[in-house]
């Protein structure tokens, strides 16, 4: 039962103010929806369109009426047990021209797809449905709804609302119990009855994990700071205050609240508690409602939904824009713990729950309700039914120690975020756990699923157990194994803004030219994707107008190329059906070969074997591959190791983009520089070159031609540095210092792929690649330093110098294979490799 009243309650699932949303329509897909204008199927605002991609190639189109400058929210989803698994979802105008389109809401963890559009003009739009790639079939729904202009709010914004902005709406203020001399406050519980009792005293202990609070049950109701009481109606809390400070605080959760939901720790009687004991200490709403709220018209804020606060009203799946399952909060969620510890503070590091080394999930260190939860959970150990099998999410607050993650006993695919504020899906739900700000947790055991972990800036060690699992440590000297399965493993971090944009320009170059790229036109084509100055559409018309494009597949009628698609692509031919299909839609023109192209470009199998090339050139690996540069330029220049602060800064500007000759420029700029070479004639500056640089004083003809170049105007200082630098007898001479100076200077990660096929990527830093005979598996190396480690273990190889006489030339490549494993060191020449980079163990 929901009550509008002063009181401040979570929403209620029965109340009747909370359905009154409208009247919506479900159109469903009799006859086969045409793909064009002529569809013969339209829907209104708020509709359902139900149908389903029966072929590959299969397209429905959908007419919608749009008014001008209204943002409006499209969402297509796969549905039903033979659902569409991965939509793409494509808006046109009147005229058929696509204004819009989107692939996945989330990449890789919600394949679904979702457009946020607002028309300039009004008119006839037609939602265009299908398949990736038009390579999928299934069902699905097609909604159009106007989306909310509220903003999104950051954890700060939304934690200032809960103490201070929902009482200021409501004509209150910011208020809270002073514990200044005390972190006590008194409790009477006498009231309740036992359940409600054991919820209650749930309630109070998450408030504790989290805040510096100590709650004290009293025997009488004149010494409680809070009251408990079921014998009123529904759920709410109410609170006295003289100023600032909260003087007493009561909760009323009735029995038949707790009969309609519930009594144990995942049932929604318990997230009603830890909600009202939250009014008690001084929270408001997450949005300025009370008693009842819809979703896009009575939130403040675009991310209001229990993922992020146990004070919202809108569940995981209300909230349309929130990417997480339904599941219900058995603990304080991220803005929620800024907020109370805004108020009270947070609890002692040494005394708090989560003080020391703590493990959650498998072998858990949990006390209290956690341990009760977690024990069912992990252990099936539940002898007092406290625990009903259901869908819930939490958040994690940790006070220090080596913490664990251990979900090695979740069979699902995983996505982790190690990182503080991070957001991960485990067990089989999305976005259902949360990491607190200022919790570290440095060590994970992933499951036996397909799983993403992302590291965070610690030293962290990741073991991702069975199945095809995607690791990325993050800064900070990681441990990474990959297990059973085909794995990719990434020792450094990831650009969210770049490293995306640059494999699917590194899989054009693939798929286009059957090249590796070229880094300046793979920087060029990277940049002008990301900034939006081209679509991927576009960009793949750029490259299909090559003449090296053009040699190789423009004399070709439809079936040559679709085959040579296949072979060059997927490296592979063409199963008849696939061949089929391609070549129908674009006889048909239905699809353009740009279009096919791109549907090649973007298969989930052209991804998965080009994952470890693309590394190469994210973010991280072009780091890695200007660490020595810029250390001989040190040297070069300076005459003198680099500092480490400076080499990462240099290095980052070259990584970013910024020409060498810049870089050049800003040493031989420098003060330090001009005081060593300033007051110099070039003759005296090519000979101090000479002898600062190679050690050695110039030959006549090396002396007589450097000045040549400099006297006519032909070379700058800076190219001479540049040649000098870059030279085969500097690179030579500064190889061993180079090697010892990362080393000491920037060890790096620990990467063991462990059995099946796997891509290792260190990044930057003195980074070692373990390989055991035992585990067997292929593996590539992408981007091996003279300054990392190889490390075999129960290999045959007496020495490293077997090694080395072992390895052999394949393409661009060097291989390795003894003892049952195989290891491909991507794009490494054998002149790089000293015996020093092995060990034999």
């Amino acid at each position: 039962m929901c009550m509008i009243c002063t009181s401040f309650r979570p929403y209620d699932d029965s109340c009747p103010y909370g359905t009154a949303t409208g009247t919506q329509a479900r159109v469903t897909e009799g006859a086969d929806a045409a793909a064009g204008q002529n569809t013969a199927y339209s829907i209104s605002l708020g509709d359902v369109f139900a149908g389903q991609i029966s072929s590959f190639g299969d397209r429905d189109w959908v007419a919608v009426q749009l008014e001008a400058n209204v943002t409006y929210e499209i969402d297509l989803t796969g549905v039903g047990g033979a659902e569409l698994a991965d939509p793409y979802l494509r808006l046109r105008d009147a005229s058929g021209v696509q204004v819009a389109d989107n692939d996945d809401i989330v990449p890789r963890t919600n394949l679904d797809s979702r457009i946020i559009y607002a028309p300039g003009s009004s008119g006839t739009f037609y939602l265009d449905l299908g398949a990736y790639a038009d390579a999928g079939t299934g069902a699905y729904e097609v909604t159009v709804n106007t989306a909310s202009d509220a903003p999104a709010g950051s954890p700060d914004e939304l934690a200032s609302f809960l103490t201070d902005g929902f009482w200021q709406q409501f004509g209150g203020a910011r208020h809270a119990f002073d514990t200044s001399q005390s972190n006590e406050i008194t409790v009477y519980l006498n009231e309740l009855t036992a359940d409600g009792r054991r919820l209650a005293e749930w309630a109070l202990e998450a408030w504790e994990a989290v805040a510096d609070l100590r709650f004290v049950e009293v025997f009488s109701v004149t010494d409680a700071m809070i009251d408990f009481d079921d014998d009123q109606s529904g759920a709410f809390a109410n609170y006295q205050a003289t100023g600032d400070v909260t003087t007493f605080a009561w909760v009323n959760v009735s029995t038949a609240w707790l009969q309609t939901y519930g009594t144990q720790i995942d049932d929604y009687s318990f997230q009603t508690y830890i909600h009202e004991v939250g009014h008690a200490l001084g929270l408001g709403h997450q949005g300025g409602y009370n008693g009842s709220a819809v979703f896009g018209i009575d939130n403040d804020f675009i991310n209001d939904s229990y993922q992020l606060s146990v004070m919202s009203y809108f569940s995981q799946d209300e909230n349309t824009t929130v990417n997480a399952s339904r599941a219900a909060l058995v603990t304080p969620m991220l803005a929620d713990i800024l907020a109370i510890q805004d108020l009270y503070g947070a609890p002692d590091a040494q005394s708090a729950a989560s003080a020391g080394d703590t493990v959650y999930g498998r072998g858990h260190t949990q006390t209290g309700y956690m341990q009760l939860l977690m024990d069912a959970v992990h252990n099936g150990q539940d002898p007092a039914n406290h625990y009903g099998d259901q869908a819930f999410a939490l958040t994690i607050y940790d006070a220090g120690g080596t913490d664990l993650f251990d979900f090695s006993d979740d069979p699902a695919d995983q996505t982790i975020d190690m990182r503080a504020q991070g957001i991960s899906d485990i067990y089989g739900l999305t976005g259902n756990l949360v990491i607190a700000r200022d919790t570290l947790i440095e060590n994970l055991n992933a499951g036996s699923g397909s799983d993403y972990v992302l590291g965070n800036g610690i030293a962290n060690q990741i073991d991702g157990g069975a199945g095809s699992d995607l690791l990325v440590g993050g800064s900070g000297s990681d441990s990474l194994f990959g297990g059973f399965g085909d794995d990719v493993l990434n020792g450094d971090d990831v650009d969210v803004g770049f490293d995306p944009v640059s494999a699917q320009v590194f899989r054009l170059y693939q798929a286009t030219l059957d090249r590796a790229p070229d880094a300046a036109g793979h920087r060029g084509w990277t940049e002008t994707l990301r900034d939006g100055q081209a679509s991927l559409l576009q960009v793949i018309e750029g490259f299909m107008g090559s003449p090296e494009f053009q040699g190789r597949y423009g004399a070709t009628d439809t079936t040559e190329f679709v085959t040579l698609m296949y072979e060059n692509v997927l490296g592979r031919a063409p199963d008849p059906a696939g061949l089929q299909a391609w070549r129908d839609q674009l006889d048909s023109g239905a699809l353009s070969r740009a279009e096919v192209v791109f549907g090649f470009s973007e298969s989930q199998e052209f991804m998965g074997n080009t994952a470890a090339g693309a590394l190469e050139f994210s973010q991280a690996g072009y780091r890695a591959n200007w660490a020595d540069e810029v250390f001989r330029l040190y040297q070069a220049t300076l005459d003198r190791a680099p500092d480490p602060g400076g080499l990462l800064a240099w290095v980052g500007e070259l990584a970013g983009g910024r020409p060498y000759l810049e870089v050049v420029s800003g040493f031989v700029n420098s003060s330090e520089f001009q005081g060593r070479y300033g007051a110099t004639d070039n003759a005296e500056f090519v000979t101090l070159m000479y002898e600062n640089v190679l050690g050695r004083a110039p030959d006549p003809a090396g002396l007589q031609g450097w000045r040549g170049l400099l006297d006519d105007g032909t070379l700058s200082r800076e190219e001479v540095v540049r040649g000098f630098a870059e030279s085969a007898e500097f690179r030579d001479n500064t190889g061993p210092d180079l090697s010892a100076w990362m080393r000491a200077t920037f060890p790096g990660d620990r990467l063991e792929g462990g059995g099946g096929a796997n891509a290792v990527f260190g990044g930057f830093g003195a980074d070692s690649f373990v390989f055991d005979a035992g585990d067997g598996g292929t593996h590539e190396v992408v981007d091996l330093e003279a300054w990392d480690w190889v490390i075999l273990d129960g290999f045959s190889y007496a020495d490293a110098g077997a090694v080395l006489a072992d390895l052999t030339r394949q393409g661009t490549d060097l291989l390795l294979a003894d003892s049952g494993v195989t290891i491909t060191f991507l794009d490494t020449d054998i002149a790089d490799i000293t015996t020093d980079i092995f060990q034999i163990i």
